[in-house]
């Protein structure tokens, strides 16, 4: 994707958005990341309740390497890399660390 990409504005865009970055994430596995001592190969790459909410996709990317909520750069603003965010949802708020990947914008 690139930063001209449109957000996915309905559930099915974006369960077809994290299937994307699912794909992405089983390329960098194969490649970059099988030989790390935190891979744990009884895990694959799942994407997983990817769903459109409060105006963006939002859902949770299950790796052999790590367990995220994520969601497109392109829903949080430019200049909040590495700051703490407060997410409502609808079992309460969720403060978290943003982390940008320019990839995904």
């Amino acid at each position: 994707m690139t930063a001209d990409a449109q957000i996915p504005a309905s559930d099915a865009d974006a369960e077809a958005w994290g299937e994307l970055l699912a794909g992405s994430h089983r390329e960098i596995g194969e490649r970059a990341m099988r030989d790390l001592p935190i891979y744990n190969d009884a895990l694959g790459v799942e994407a997983v309740g990817f769903r459109w909410f409060n105006g963006t996709t939002i859902g949770i990317m299950v790796t052999p390497w790590f367990m995220n909520v994520v969601m497109p750069a392109s829903a949080i603003a430019r200049d909040t890399s590495g700051s703490s965010l407060r997410i409502r949802f609808p079992a309460g708020e969720l403060n978290s660390l943003s982390a940008r990947s320019d990839k995904w914008a």
